[in-house]
């Protein structure tokens, strides 16, 4: 339903299944959709000039070892994230972590174009971008949110989840939307996410 007007023209019919196990269970039991919000973070730029944000990985990793907590379930989860440096964070913890080889196998991490023409139960989607940079300046979009190509990415990162999507996200910077790159189409799917 987020993207079907602005990307579809409402030609989409969504069909939200609450009685699924997979949205029945927790995190954000019951719902189909769930933000987390994640207010401490900070952006640093790798060497590469790519971003990263420990406080948004280490919420990730919460929602992951809660899934990891429910071993009797055997449905996918995708950790989508839309810079290269973010996915290189996440996959080093994730071998960091003491997680069964059957969670391992389970889970795939990496950008949003990677995940193009897939899917998976559970998508978590990790933004990366928030309101300040590691070094104290105030932070703003990257480049990949701006124009169209942000359009996309969105479309993409949200279309992903076959039952769930969770959102890692400073959700008032969603709100501030800073840096004049984001267009309107962009700021009224952010709109939407934050009603969840």
């Amino acid at each position: 339903d987020i993207i079907n007007h602005s990307f579809y023209a409402d030609m989409l019919v969504a069909v939200n299944n609450k009685n699924n196990s997979i949205v029945a269970r927790g995190p954000y039991s019951g719902y189909v959709i769930g933000m987390c919000s994640v207010m401490d973070g900070a952006v640093r730029f790798t060497r590469g000039r790519t971003r990263q944000n420990t406080a948004n990985a280490d919420a990730v990793f919460n929602l992951l070892d809660l899934y990891h907590a429910q071993k009797e379930e055997t449905f996918s989860i995708g950790v989508i994230t839309p810079y290269t440096g973010q996915v290189s964070l996440l996959k080093a913890r994730f071998i960091e972590r003491d997680y069964d080889s059957d969670f391992q196998y389970r889970v795939r991490i990496g950008t949003v174009h990677t995940f193009q023409g897939s899917e998976c139960d559970v998508i978590i989607f990790d933004m990366v971008d928030c309101s300040r940079f590691e070094k104290g300046k105030k932070s703003y979009f990257g480049r990949i949110y701006a124009g169209e190509q942000g359009e996309q990415l969105l479309n993409v990162a949200i279309s992903r989840a076959r039952h769930k999507l969770i959102v890692v996200c400073d959700p008032e910077y969603l709100e501030k939307c800073p840096g004049g790159i984001i267009t309107s189409k962009t700021q009224t799917i952010f709109n939407r996410l934050l009603n969840f």
